[in-house]
């Protein structure tokens, strides 16, 4: 099994957030972007933007749900799976 750097997804994920002024609030394994942090569409596209470029990968158009990467857990899932082909 591939395992995630997940510091390195707490820097993209703070890099996307302070481009949109969200308030710095502590990321957990249940935050969700859209209710936590108020990611619009236009902010989750720039993360998997962000995500593709900071691991070298390419997010499959199957992951791009909003309900795969709208939580922490659903984004670490999405890599891991873009990192495994």
């Amino acid at each position: 099994m591939i395992g995630v750097d997940e510091s390195r997804v707490i820097k993209v994920i703070n890099r996307c957030r302070g481009k949109g002024g969200f308030v710095n609030q502590e990321i957990s394994k249940n935050s969700n972007f859209i209710r936590d942090f108020e990611f619009s569409s236009v902010d989750i596209i720039r993360l998997v933007v962000e995500l593709e470029n900071e691991f070298d990968v390419e997010i499959d158009d199957g992951d791009l749900l909003i309900e795969k990467l709208g939580t922490y857990y659903g984004i670490i899932e999405v890599v891991k799976n873009a990192m495994s082909k």
